[in-house]
């Protein structure tokens, strides 16, 4: 009996080992486990054929490798990392594509260990951009406009439970680029330009209950030039730097007024902001339309003195833009290729070029970026 045991366990264990199906290798998803590093960096990669997450050694800026977090036809619009998992949001939209055929109303939770789809947490239709907060809970904007309604269904998620556990209806973000920024107090903030509003604020997010604090309205016009802000972060406790794209330029706003105390013009649309502890702001530039590599720099500004210091040549299509403090490295993505530059921000020099493979085709472009540490 014992024998027959055995040969049967044998059987079985071949079998495991031998398919698609197996504990370590996940049916759709199909990713090979990999030796995650103690520094990494993820990078949220589109491609045509998929969304794959990059896991980057930070101390020796290689690729590890990648896990794909897409099945067919799904579209995925940002990604956070708690406890060892992805938390990546299942959208109705592609960032460099048509709406697609499918999308969803729910949170996929991916192993960072394995890279295998472990779980899910439903929400409201089609979530979007999505924020780590404290005591493991997460914010979410949604793309769609609740029915009857106007305005936009927001979810506080807990990632422990996998459940949500409230819901803002509030205009928040826009129908594109949405952020989450703290301050230097770290108070957490939201930007909020809302195509349902002319207004342009930032508003402060209440950790406590949950809910929605105090707003500052941002001021839109300055010395007969009307402002568009797209995308703010405080600089220093009484100065918000905000975005303007179409003004290729950075409005400085004092706080908590909102008044507009200078603008900074820059060569070029600026995407992503980074403001770092040494007083410095890196500014991405990028353009789709570009296909001859010329939008390839970031442009650097003294906080202090609201001046341009420097530019610094990178990778074409510069786009998000993160730092690791524990590393004091810069991390900035292309959404042309697979590409991430990595910048001294002492010196502002470029470290390295972190070229990855094509892969599915030639159309590569990263969401985001995360370090670990």
């Amino acid at each position: 009996m014992k024998k027959y045991l055995l040969i049967i366990f044998l059987i079985t264990l071949f079998i495991i080992m031998n398919c698609n199906c197996s504990m370590f290798n996940n049916d759709d998803l199909n990713n090979t486990p990999l030796d995650i590093p103690d520094y990494v960096l993820y990078g949220m990669l589109h491609t045509n054929k998929g969304y794959y997450i990059t896991i980057i050694d930070m101390e020796k800026d290689s690729i590890v490798g990648y896990y794909r977090v897409s099945k067919k036809d799904e579209f995925i619009d940002d990604f956070c990392i708690r406890n060892d998992n992805f938390y990546v949001t299942m959208s109705f939209t592609d960032m460099f594509g048509p709406i697609g055929p499918t999308g969803g109303n729910d949170i996929k939770v991916i192993s960072s260990e394995f890279g295998t789809e472990i779980g899910n947490i439903e929400t409201a239709s089609s979530p979007s951009s999505i924020f780590v907060l404290p005591n493991n809970k997460a914010f979410v904007f949604h793309y769609f406009i609740e029915s009857g309604d106007s305005a936009m269904t927001n979810s506080i998620i807990d990632l422990d439970k996998k459940t949500v556990i409230k819901k803002i209806i509030s205009n928040l973000g826009g129908p594109g680029y949405q952020e989450m920024f703290t301050s230097p107090n770290n108070d957490i903030w939201i930007f909020s330009d809302s195509p349902k509003s002319e207004d342009t604020y930032i508003i402060k997010f209440v950790e406590g209950p949950d809910t929605l604090g105090n707003r500052v309205l941002l001021e839109q016009e300055y010395n007969g030039m009307i402002l568009e802000p797209s995308l703010a972060k405080f600089v220093s406790e009484n100065k918000v730097y905000a975005i303007c794209y179409a003004q290729s330029g950075i409005a400085v706003y004092d706080f908590p007024s909102g008044k507009v105390k200078n603008f900074i013009s820059v060569e070029k649309g600026s995407e992503s902001m980074l403001p770092l502890p040494n007083g410095k702001v890196y500014i991405s530039h990028f353009d789709y339309s570009c296909n001859d590599g010329s939008d390839n720099h970031i442009t650097v500004i003294d906080a202090n003195s609201d001046a341009v210091i420097n530019e610094i040549n990178v990778c074409s299509g510069p786009f998000y833009i993160t730092y690791s403090k524990t590393l004091n490295k810069v991390y900035v993505g292309s959404v042309h290729e697979n590409c991430i530059a990595v910048i001294d921000p002492n010196t502002d020099s470029l470290i390295k070029i972190i070229k990855g493979e094509t892969i599915g085709s030639d159309k590569n472009g990263y969401l985001r970026l995360i370090p670990s540490k």
